[in-house]
């Protein structure tokens, strides 16, 4: 267990919680008087200050009175003292969504990820125990086990476009893998369903970089439809731009992929675009318009086989660049490449 933890918001976002505590609980060494060697915890700054009142009145040590011999604090020091309750409330709150960047080895039919596991896995025994509640390791094949922590609810799952067959590649490895994915059994924290489901089926946003149609290959189809239907609980699209597609440049030839697990970690953000407004609204425009295409497609192949169409309703697309940190596993040093 830790003994201090620094102020965040998570930490704040307990303070309702906490007030459901006892006073006894709740007032540090168990008094109902304050004085200048029991400090007060107060709401009148952000984040959380102490205060050395000498009111004789119990005080509430979230929301006491404004005081003017306040310091703001970095680090809280009395976390080891809180009901563990009340610890675990706040280590689940600091779950932090990442953008889990995935790509998989064909040379082990295995997947590898640069994104850096959830910190509180390796913050201390308390807090493991916590996050392996909301986490579960995802993305198992036939011939290699799942060893990459992923919650569904909270991360959003980034598919950049690698390889000779460009995303073809991609949503043909991702299908299969999900195929293989609904016989791994989740925690009761992931599924709605008491019976075993894929993570897959849970996810909530899905990121894929935007395909200029100056780069993308003759015999890339790029069939968005039929690889959004993998996700039924979709609620956010994330179209990734290029630096070359922001910049109006030549877009780049496709990379190959990298197959061997990198020796570095990565952070992936996204945020607006550095484009008009009119730029971005054609690329969303575009995007609606062949995916409308494409589900005709599909409605006109299930018809022409005999089967039942089921229409799919596309969620909201957002158009974001990305910011991209680099950090060696060693921790010796640390680089950043931004792509905006």
């Amino acid at each position: 267990m830790v003994d201090s933890l620094p102020l965040t918001a998570p930490l704040l976002a307990v303070k309702t919680r906490a007030c459901t505590l006892t006073q006894t609980q709740a007032t540090w060494n168990s008094t109902s008087t304050a004085t200048p060697s029991s400090p007060i915890l107060s709401d009148s700054t952000m984040p959380f200050t102490i205060s050395t009142t000498h009111s004789s009145a119990p005080v509430d040590p979230f929301f006491s009175a404004h005081s003017s011999h306040c310091r703001t604090l970095s680090h809280f020091s009395q976390f080891q003292q809180l009901p563990t309750e009340l610890r675990c409330e706040i280590y689940a709150l600091a779950l932090q969504s990442r953008t889990l960047v995935i790509h998989y080895d064909s040379s082990s039919n295995s997947f590898n990820s640069p994104t850096a596991h959830p910190t509180l896995l390796s913050t201390c025994r308390e807090s493991r125990i916590v996050a392996q509640k909301h986490y579960s390791l995802a993305f198992a094949t036939s011939t290699s086990p799942a060893r990459i922590y992923f919650n569904p609810y909270l991360d959003t799952l980034y598919l950049p476009r690698c390889g000779e067959m460009g995303y073809d590649e991609n949503f043909r490895i991702l299908r299969d893998l999900i195929v293989e994915d609904r016989q791994i059994e989740t925690t009761g924290h992931l599924s709605e369903a008491p019976n075993p489901a894929s993570c897959f089926d849970q996810l909530r946003c899905v990121a894929i970089d935007h395909v200029d149609p100056r780069i993308k290959r003759p015999w890339e189809g790029y069939n968005k439809a039929s690889f959004l239907r993998s996700f039924p609980r979709l609620e956010e699209l994330i179209l990734v731009l290029s630096s070359e597609e922001e910049n109006e440049a030549p877009p780049s030839p496709i990379s190959p992929i990298n197959t061997k697990a990198p020796d570095y970690d990565i952070t992936t953000a996204f945020r607006d675009p550095r484009l008009p407004p009119e730029a971005i609204l054609q690329i969303w425009w575009d995007f609606r318009q062949l995916f409308a295409m494409e589900e005709h497609m599909l409605e006109q192949v299930c018809n022409d086989l005999g089967k039942k169409y089921e229409g799919f309703s596309l969620p909201t697309v957002r158009v974001r660049g990305k910011v991209v940190k680099k950090k060696a596993t060693n921790g010796n040093r640390t680089s950043e490449m931004i792509t905006i």
